[in-house]
């Protein structure tokens, strides 16, 4: 929450963090067990994917507040990016994207913020990406499904793509 804001609380940054380190963590296993070479980027990657909370949290508190007001405690990335859409005007990977498309930030870091929800719409990074959100979800389910696995949760075609199956 910005300093001196009454107006409500939108992110628990000590979660926040211990999902962002969890997500580096399940991307680089994920990378390392896909052929991707780039397990620094992967994890990287994975630390910054969700900057775009952080940005808006820092700079449009009062309406990210309207956001998580507008949806269940228990949302979805879904809920979460279509609250973003409609009461910000844009959403937290693109707003990420947009942050470190600024600061000059490899574009490997910025494409897998803009994709991290929707891997295959990268235009280069498609299977670092994918890793991305591979560990988004697998950090996740630990956190919020008690570890339990779905795999109705993850899109087929980024599964396929990345040649994975349940084993």
């Amino acid at each position: 929450t910005p300093k001196g804001s009454s107006t409500g609380k939108t992110i628990d940054y000590q979660l926040f963090w211990k999902h962002s380190i969890s997500v580096a963590l399940c991307a680089k296993i994920t990378a390392a067990n896909s052929g991707v070479t780039e397990l620094g980027d992967a994890f990287s990657c994975g630390i910054l994917h969700d900057i775009g909370k952080v940005v808006f949290d820092q700079y449009a508190h009062t309406d990210y507040v309207e956001v998580f007001k507008s949806i269940p405690l228990k949302y979805s990335s879904k809920q979460l990016l279509e609250a973003e859409q409609k009461i910000i005007g844009t959403n937290h990977a693109d707003i990420g994207y947009r942050v470190a498309d600024k600061w000059n930030l490899p574009s490997t870091l910025s494409e897998s913020i803009r994709c991290h929800h929707n891997p295959l719409e990268s235009v280069s990074n498609s299977k670092l990406v994918s890793c991305i959100y591979i560990g988004n979800i697998i950090s996740n389910l630990i956190t919020k499904n008690n570890g339990l696995l779905n795999y109705s949760l993850f899109d087929p075609n980024v599964i396929e793509f990345m040649e994975l199956d349940e084993s």
